[in-house]
């Protein structure tokens, strides 16, 4: 236990020097999709559920296992809507550095907003 700003308690975990990341991550609860991009003319694509992200990195579940040292592309629909009918994705382009069975970590190198289109509005 700490004393923290007159109250006692235990440090959050990003705080107490058990978590050795620089950012603090949030969880985030939405679908992705992936791409997997090498060099060869297959390419590997998939879906996954965002774990938890930072402003360095990004935590998901993948539906089949992938290996570390991979670059992956990553399209996580954004939940606002711009100017009230142009749904937005959060591209990021990343390398993947580590993995737990399903669940994935990646390092950002890239990120960038794109819209997907508008939506038809009834007349």
């Amino acid at each position: 236990m700490e004393e923290r700003g007159g109250r006692t308690g235990p440090l959050p975990r990003w705080q107490s020097g058990d978590e050795r990341r620089a950012s603090h991550r949030y969880p985030l609860g939405l679908d992705l999709y992936y791409t997997i991009l090498s060099g060869h003319d297959r390419q590997i694509t998939g879906t996954g559920h965002v774990i938890d992200v930072s402003s360095s990195g990004v935590r998901f579940t993948a539906d089949r296992p992938l290996s570390i040292g991979l670059k992956a592309e990553l399209a996580i629909r954004w939940p606002v809507v711009l100017e009230g009918d142009a749904q937005l994705q959060l591209i990021l382009l990343g390398t993947i550095v580590r993995t737990d069975g399903d669940e994935v970590g990646i390092e950002v190198l890239r990120h960038q907003f794109r819209t997907c289109g508008r939506r038809l509005r009834a007349v």
